[in-house]
């Protein structure tokens, strides 16, 4: 996008009263760079690191980039027909995504939205470094590694498939950060899917941890533009939410189902959940048949207890039966996951989800998960653990 463009888009397509706009401000008359902007947004969520995110002004950015500069281009940020661009600011290395007028909402909103997620602050999420509502950017940290996408497509960097104990880790650090942002900021994440899963510690796996990225980005797009997201990011968006345009905590736990399916059978989620579905039935293939075998031996009765989780994760948006509550959901997600990391060589799965939700209680997390028994028809809500024991 070349400067003059951006320009043209920023200063002639607002449809929004300004709030809180930004001048540009000549270098020489502020002894900061160029279009730097001093506002801060409301301080983070729990402090995290200290920091806050602030206004950039709309010089200063495309110095970041270069004057979005196509050599600092990185890739398609996704939703919202935006360019997302590697950039520098401020001695730190961030990536810029910026979105066009007519799929942004208006500025005023915009800024709105951007300062309720720089409010957010957690270990599992890519932080927000400021926002520029006049060029409708957001501006984060550059997250080093790839994303979770990366690793499981097999056809793509030409990276190793990620080994099932990693995944059962990075979905167990997934359900932390969305337990966080029900809970105590209030908020949803909105667009949870392998894309938005950055991973770190790539050398060592076995301590693999991630950022997960896009928190509110689907509050930056005005709703049609919501519904022309990519067939694969698409299916992770309850259709509910499509529907009536409100984000609940149903449509995250939703999207977590479809990405746990996802990890188990390396299929595209709206794949997955079929072939999961037709293996819980007992009417199709068998579960070691379903089960990614790129992830390196993992046990059938784990892979399957993992792929009935996500099932009835999914369930909550299916309105076929009620929907147990969307933090129930979360708490027993993140004991089965950690149960999986607990696990060692000679101790059954049964007993380590045991020992993990015994752990849980005696720490006061709750009362330890309740896993339905398997009935005859194929309602999710009810698919349990002696499913995976049947396979056997």
């Amino acid at each position: 996008m070349t400067r003059l463009r951006l320009r043209n888009l920023v200063r002639g397509e607002m449809d929004d009263a300004p709030h809180g706009k930004l001048k540009d401000e000549p270098y020489e008359q502020t002894g900061r760079s160029p279009g730097a902007a001093e506002e801060s947004m409301p301080g983070a969520m729990d402090g995290d690191h200290g920091v806050n995110a602030f206004r950039i002004g709309l010089l200063e950015l495309e110095a970041a980039t270069g004057r979005f500069d196509e050599s600092a281009r990185i890739g398609i940020a996704g939703i919202g027909r935006a360019g997302l661009y590697r950039g520098s600011l401020r001695g730190m290395s961030v990536a810029v995504r910026v979105i066009s007028p007519d799929a942004a909402v208006g500025e005023a909103r915009f800024a709105r939205e951007a300062d309720a997620i720089g409010r957010v602050r957690h270990p599992s999420l890519v932080p927000l470094v400021g926002a520029c509502p006049e060029a409708r950017a957001v501006v984060h940290e550059l997250m080093p590694g790839g994303s979770l996408e990366d690793r499981l497509d097999q056809g793509g960097d030409g990276t190793p498939p990620l080994p099932w104990k990693a995944r059962c880790r990075v979905s167990h650090q997934v359900c932390s950060a969305l337990a966080f942002l029900h809970a105590s900021a209030k908020t949803v994440h909105g667009d949870v899917r392998p894309a938005n899963i950055r991973l770190l510690d790539q050398g060592d796996e076995r301590r693999s941890s991630i950022k997960l990225a896009g928190l509110g980005m689907r509050g930056l797009l005005v709703q049609a533009e919501q519904q022309r997201a990519g067939r694969e990011a698409l299916a992770y968006v309850d259709k509910r939410y499509l529907a009536t345009g409100e984000p609940t905590p149903q449509c995250d736990v939703h999207a977590l189902g479809l990405l746990l399916l996802r990890l188990v059978t390396g299929l595209p989620a709206r794949w997955a959940k079929k072939a999961a579905l037709e293996a819980a039935a007992g009417g199709g293939r068998a579960w070691q048949q379903v089960v990614d075998a790129s992830a390196g031996g993992w046990p059938t009765e784990v892979a399957t207890e993992v792929a009935l989780l996500g099932l009835r994760c999914c369930a909550v948006s299916d309105g076929r039966a009620p929907c147990r509550p969307a933090g129930e959901l979360l708490e027993e997600a993140r004991a089965v996951l950690e149960a999986t990391m607990d696990a060692a060589p000679g101790r059954t799965w049964s007993s380590s989800l045991l020992s993990s939700s015994e752990k849980e209680a005696s720490d006061g997390g709750g009362a330890p998960p309740v896993l339905h028994p398997l009935p005859d028809n194929q309602d999710p809500n009810n698919l349990s653990a002696r499913s995976s024991r049947s396979t056997r």
